[in-house]
């Protein structure tokens, strides 16, 4: 099973989240339960929520100053 925690770093270390996720669920693409997330502009945070589950622990947050740059939020 993979933790919130493992995957926050995961992320530091470079890793793609998004293609490790896949790899472990034997999707070819993104799917419900791997694109959901929290996000909180006024933090500049992302929140994962993982088999529906919202890891709202700020050890879980992930900072992501360019997300509505990049997502067109």
């Amino acid at each position: 099973m993979v933790t919130p925690r493992h995957l926050k770093y995961l992320y530091e270390q470079g890793e793609n989240i998004s293609a490790l996720l896949r790899q472990k669920m034997g999707a070819d693409h993104n799917n419900k339960k791997i694109g959901d997330m929290i996000y909180s502009p006024e933090a500049l945070v992302v929140y994962p929520i993982i088999c529906a589950i919202p890891c709202l622990q700020i050890e879980n947050g992930i900072l992501v100053s360019k997300f509505e740059e990049i997502m067109n939020v």
